[in-house]
């Protein structure tokens, strides 16, 4: 329940809590999108209330999860994600303007690479959780 609250609250109400959305992504929506759902479904696996929260009624252990699951996908959208977005940006411009290329072909280049990173992040994902 806590997981699908926080994918609601990021994916349809597109609601940032606890970071300055300041830094925005730089590649497609849906490669982030993948990204996000992956690192949702990797936390429907995982635990992610400590230990000494286990006696509070499940309507606090709801809250609990849900406020955890916010914070904790949000931090790693923007500290992991954006970051390596832009990480490949530059990579990929430096790559073709080495070679040539015009401004359009990069956006293209890193549009496309950027999605199949999302993609193989989530196979990854599938993998470990067997899926």
């Amino acid at each position: 329940i806590a997981i699908g609250i926080a994918i609601f609250v990021h994916l349809f109400l597109n609601v940032v809590i606890f970071v300055n959305d300041s830094m925005q992504s730089t590649g497609p929506l849906v490669a982030s999108q993948i990204f996000y759902l992956s690192m949702m479904d990797l936390m429907s696996h995982c635990h992610i209330t400590p230990g000494r929260w286990t006696s509070v009624p499940t309507w606090g252990t709801v809250v609990l999860e849900t406020v955890m699951a916010l914070l904790i996908s949000e931090l790693v959208l923007r500290y992991v994600w954006f970051t390596f977005e832009l990480v490949v940006e530059g990579i990929i411009y430096y790559i073709i303007s080495a070679i040539g290329g015009n401004e359009q072909m990069s956006s293209t280049v890193v549009d496309i690479v950027i999605i199949l990173m999302a993609v193989f992040v989530m196979l990854l994902v599938v993998v470990a959780t067997n899926q």
